[in-house]
């Protein structure tokens, strides 16, 4: 199952969510710990 970035907290800027999760692997482990 891909990534799909359009789902992540309505209403969350990219720049916001970059600077939330710093990197897609961040991110990624961030969902999926």
């Amino acid at each position: 199952m891909g990534i799909n970035t359009v789902q992540f907290q309505p209403g969350l800027s990219l720049s916001e969510f970059v600077d939330r999760y710093g990197t897609e692997a961040k991110c990624y482990r961030a969902l999926y710990r």
